[in-house]
């Protein structure tokens, strides 16, 4: 049996807010289970609420403290759409700023190749009789 979505406070607006982006072209698949998620949550913790505050994102984020910061970063994103959404029907509406959240970084781990390294495929190659394979004509090795 599919679940009953957007059963809280805030739910039919929701509805209304993803018809309208689906209106404009957008697919909203991501941003419908964002805000399904933030609806539970406003339903558990604020049942009667009228209009989004900060206390609300702030507690439905920390909520949630697992989540990584790019996953943080995409339900901020599918909430400021929403809460803008509704600030045009209410200007008490709080709208989640952009810095709300640590922007997410991925993290680079360089490798220091040895000269073994590198020389393997092509020895490797040149054992295969491959000359000319892609791996010779296309990728280099160039010390710095």
């Amino acid at each position: 049996m599919k679940k009953q979505r957007f059963t809280g406070p805030m739910g039919s607006w929701m509805n209304k807010h993803l018809a309208l982006r689906r209106s404009l072209g957008f697919i909203y698949k991501a941003a419908e289970y964002n805000l399904d998620e933030f609806d539970q949550y406003l339903n558990k913790n604020f049942p009667q609420c009228k209009t989004i505050s900060r206390e609300m994102v702030v507690g439905f984020l920390d909520s949630k403290p697992l989540n990584k910061p790019k996953t943080r970063s995409q339900h901020i994103s599918s909430l400021r759409q929403f809460c803008r959404f509704m600030f045009q029907l209410d200007t008490a509406t709080y709208i989640p700023e952009k810095g709300l959240q640590k922007h997410a970084t991925s993290q680079i781990k360089p490798h220091i190749f040895t000269e073994g390294n590198c020389s393997y495929p092509y020895a490797a190659t040149r054992q295969m009789g491959m000359r000319g394979s892609p791996i010779q004509r296309y990728h280099q090795i160039r010390p710095y």
